[in-house]
């Protein structure tokens, strides 16, 4: 031991002392043991500079606290040396290494070039003796600036030893090792040390020390906050009056709280942390709506983020953000950004029931219908951040059953019409899409009059000849939908105003366009709509005038035979328009007879798409002209083939139809009942 003190290395002297059974006569007092070593140690530094002092301090073994007591008081050896980097023995006492920890901002370019065992706990024993007998030595920095509060919290000590350094130089909280360094020492701690820290009433009570807590937190990645309760941390102190009247770490709490709400794990943490019940009194403060706008805005997108889940969406609601949101929307509604944001988390929480019937019980309809009426064409011409888009969307969100009557006595309808004659509302194509399915929603419930006293058929006509609709066969569906949402009423007069504006003729171009017959979607949505018309007599006769078998009967011949339902419907509708006696002709000389005879035959065809085919060649057969195109198309001989196929046949409708059909054609004498 003496040689290697000779020979400058005395941290390895003192380690060896430290698992040797003579270290308690080394830690003797200068009266004993072995003097020479002492005298050895006491004349040289080590490696880096290191004292004897700092070694002991490195080893922290049990006998660290007496070893340095007597170095300090019996050999004059100072709390204040430094070592080549200008680290005293408190530093080494509190883990100070070449060795960087995982942290981005701190020793990124130290070379490990001295390492030292880095699983030693710190002694706190050690810590009280150096800070007794040097209470300013806790003050001192080395090279880089970092103090003793940084290296206890880079050293990831425990919250006893770090207060304990707290306690005697408070101050070094606001000691900084960069310029733009906000945090100082914090920016050292772990996630666990920052957690407990909050956790404290002197930081709760503390506006700023809050914020540097905060602060410091954000650096921390979301997993290591979430893992060490930090959620719960930052909730309490948002319940903190200091909390609330500082900007700065209100600002920082929530902004904490709406990252980690963004992934899935914190979203659900969020919920059990019980989050929203924390922000939303936040939203409905006045003065913070007032003047601290950002901390709004965070606020909002992390109720609008917890919401995205069905649990945060009943949390949100319990705790009362669908009223507070709506109230804040009529505040707000001239930030266009922030409106969006708002609408944005109503929608999440309206995915719930509860949520749903929350809002509209608070009035969100008659909100948003007089901010549309205020703005809406303001918002469709800033298309790129305005929530026109969203406030349509919720709008699509509510159901006839509960949303109906609000919309009613809002005078919803009339706006969303009046919307749709905007020519920068209709380039905003989700927009017009989401306005067709509300209008939809609503006439389907008891809103047919003022579907109709709102002028809604030459509304959505005129919409239906669009460029943009035409161009979109999701759109152009919706279109539709809500044009033909007064057949749900079956209330004559009403179904024969939209046939009288020109409905089918709109629809059966429609069916033309490109953009349509390439979404099998959009034509079997469009072809249920347009059947529904064909069952009356009007209806027909518009259908004639409008070639509409031909067109029908081009679809049949296309890709729309892979899909069952637009089949049905299509076949339904030919069927309807050979009631007519004009129209069965129109259909003959399409060529219908051939076009449902080649459907019949397809293997894949199913016994509903089979009963429609059957049933309207059974139509076409009652006409002489009808029966020949039918015998040469040799429909009998696809009609036989069908009428063998046992599983077919077991549906007494497909059965009626197939055996009706070959009963004509063959000329036995069935009627079509």
């Amino acid at each position: 031991m003496v040689k290697l003190a000779q020979n400058g290395y005395t941290r390895e002297a003192h380690k060896i002392i430290e698992l040797s059974r003579i270290s308690s006569l080394v830690g003797r007092k200068s009266d004993g043991g072995l003097p020479e070593l002492w005298d050895v140690m006491g004349r040289r530094r080590g490696k880096g500079g290191i004292t004897r002092l700092m070694a002991v301090c490195i080893t922290r073994g049990p006998l660290s606290p007496q070893r340095a007591r007597s170095l300090i008081q019996d050999h004059n050896a100072s709390l204040r040396e430094k070592d080549d980097r200008g680290r005293t023995a408190l530093h080494h006492a509190l883990g100070a290494r070449h060795e960087a920890r995982p942290f981005y901002f701190f020793d990124e370019k130290e070379e490990i070039s001295d390492p030292w065992p880095d699983d030693i706990p710190v002694n706190i024993d050690l810590i009280q003796v150096l800070l007794e007998l040097d209470p300013e030595g806790v003050k001192f920095k080395d090279d880089n600036g970092k103090t003793a509060l940084h290296w206890a919290f880079r050293s990831n000590c425990s919250y006893e030893v770090v207060k304990l350094i707290y306690d005697a130089f408070p101050f070094g909280l606001n000691e900084k090792l960069e310029e733009d360094d906000d945090v100082g020492p914090f920016r050292c701690a772990s996630a666990e040390t920052l957690t407990i820290f909050a956790r404290e009433k002197f930081v709760r009570k503390n506006g700023h020390l809050a914020y540097v807590i905060a602060n410091a937190m954000g650096g921390r990645g979301d997993e290591e906050i979430i893992r060490a309760g930090g959620v719960l941390a930052l909730v309490d102190l948002l319940k903190e009056k200091a909390v609330r009247e500082h900007h700065d770490a209100l600002y920082c709490v929530t902004e904490d709280l709406m990252t980690i709400s963004i992934n899935k794990k914190g979203n659900q943490v969020c919920v059990d942390a019980h989050v929203p019940f924390a922000l939303v009194p936040l939203i409905r403060d006045k003065f913070i709506i007032e003047k601290d706008g950002l901390v709004i805005d965070h606020a909002v997108y992390a109720l609008k983020n917890i919401a995205c889940t069905k649990n945060g969406a009943i949390e949100c609601t319990k705790a009362g953000a669908p009223k507070a949101l709506i109230e804040l929307m009529s505040i707000k509604k001239a930030d266009n950004e922030i409106l969006e944001a708002i609408v944005d988390a109503l929608i999440n929480i309206s995915f719930s029931k509860s949520g749903m019937q929350a809002s509209l019980n608070e009035g969100i309809v008659l909100t948003l219908t007089q901010i549309l009426k205020e703005k809406g064409v303001e918002m469709a011409v800033a298309k790129n951040d305005d929530p026109l888009e969203s406030i349509t969307q919720l709008f699509r969100r509510i159901e006839w059953k509960v949303g109906c009557q609000p919309f009613i006595e809002a005078g919803t309808y009339s706006i969303l019409i009046s919307l749709l004659r905007e020519k920068k509302v209709l380039e905003i194509g989700n927009a017009v899409n989401n306005i067709a399915q509300a209008l939809f929603n609503i006439t389907t419930g008891d809103g047919i009059q003022s579907f109709l006293d709102a002028d809604g058929p030459a509304a959505l006509i005129t919409l239906a000849q669009e460029k943009s609709v035409k161009e979109n066969g999701k759109v152009a569906d919706s279109v539709v939908c809500a044009l033909c949402s007064v057949t749900v009423g079956n209330y004559y007069p009403d179904i024969k105003a939209v046939i009288d504006a020109g409905a089918i003729l709109v629809i059966t171009n429609l069916l033309c366009e490109k953009a349509v017959m390439k979404s099998v979607d959009a034509v079997a949505g469009i072809s249920y709509n347009l059947e529904e018309l064909v069952k009356y007599e009007d209806g027909r006769k518009a259908c004639v005038t409008a070639g509409t078998p031909s067109v029908v009967i081009a679809l049949l011949r296309g890709e729309i035979l892979k899909n069952i339902d637009a089949i049905c419907v299509l076949a339904d509708i030919l069927g309807d328009i050979s009631k007519n006696k004009e129209g069965c002709q129109l259909c003959i000389d399409s060529g219908a007879a051939l076009v449902l005879t080649n459907v019949a035959r397809e293997a894949a065809i199913s016994y509903c798409a089979t009963e429609s085919v059957a049933r309207t060649l059974w139509t076409l057969a009652l006409s002489d002209a009808g029966k020949q195109a039918c015998v040469d198309a040799n429909a009998a001989s696809a009609l036989a083939t069908l009428a063998n196929n046992e599983s077919i046949m077991k549906d007494d409708c497909a059965a009626e139809s197939i055996n009706g059909a070959l009963q004509c054609i063959l000329d036995t004498g069935a009627a079509l009942s």
